[in-house]
């Protein structure tokens, strides 16, 4: 099979009239109390912060790709229904009819995994590997594995404001964390539909997990750890992500989230947990 090289988230009831102020006078006083110590709750309260561990699986591919279609497209498929629960996927384009361009904060991710030649793919940290479903799979089970149980977890709630899509991350740390920490979010879309070149489905393929853009001009996110954190600990942060002119549908717009221990180079060296919704 030869592969394409790349060219182009009580009030009180009203009481009957008494004639006798003594009851009247208790019941307020009650009412009140039970008011004040009333807990309020946030609109958007998270509370999905993820305890399990999810890896992260990334494919780079384009419709005009013959092996992209035949090979990535399925094996994509096939993942994102058996590991929903234990993976978060990014399907990134960058110079075919679903991106054009490569999407705002995809660049790092690109140069990361991409070897010269599409589809090409990985999981977290690992060495670019051509996306078959075995290998994709054998990888999530491997970089899992160090991850049990799982040393922090993330939370968001997101909605859509005007043009923007407003995120609220809440990262918690399960264990003590030595390092440098980076929280990214990332903007995604589902049911993009578009003809893909060795395709063996009818009419247009159905794309899920585009990768749309990230919430900053860096793949990795931005720095929540400095250096340490103790167990126990909680970030929490608001991201504000445009909506790209890609985007064909708002309805089907979704956020994943992840958290990167980077190295010394400005690279991940680690996926400490990932979540998406």
């Amino acid at each position: 099979m030869k592969f394409c090289n790349l060219s182009k988230v009580n009030h009180l009831q009203n009481i009957s009239p008494m004639k006798n102020t003594k009851l009247i006078l208790p019941l307020l006083a009650l009412a009140f109390v039970a008011h004040s110590c009333k807990k309020e709750i946030p609109q958007e309260e998270i509370n999905n912060v993820s305890t399990s561990y999810k890896a992260l699986v990334v494919k780079q591919s384009e419709t005009w790709c013959g092996a992209c279609g035949s090979i990535g497209f399925p094996a994509f498929k096939e993942i994102a229904e058996t590991y929903k629960y234990k993976a978060t996927l990014l399907d990134i384009h960058m110079n075919d009819d679903i991106s054009a361009t490569c999407p705002e904060g995809g660049y790092g991710l690109t140069s990361f995994f991409y070897t010269g030649s599409i589809p090409i793919g990985g999981v977290n940290v690992s060495r670019p590997f051509t996306p078959r479903a075995d290998d994709i799979s054998d990888s999530i089970d491997f970089y899992s594995a160090p991850h049990q149980p799982a040393k922090a977890g993330i939370g968001f709630s997101w909605k859509i404001e005007g043009a923007n899509v407003v995120v609220k991350t809440k990262t918690v740390a399960f264990s003590a964390l030595t390092g440098k920490y980076n929280l990214a979010v990332y903007l995604t879309e589902d049911k993009v539909m578009q003809e893909q070149s060795g395709y063996a489905g009818s009419g247009d393929a159905e794309f899920n997990h585009v990768f749309r853009r990230g919430a900053t001009s860096t793949s990795w996110g931005e720095n929540i750890i400095a250096t340490s954190c103790e167990a126990g600990a909680v970030f929490e942060d608001t991201h504000t992500i445009p909506i790209p002119p890609t985007v064909r549908n708002n309805a089907n717009l979704h956020v994943a989230v992840v958290l990167y221990k980077m190295g010394e180079t400005g690279v991940p060296i680690d996926v400490m947990n990932t979540n998406h919704d």
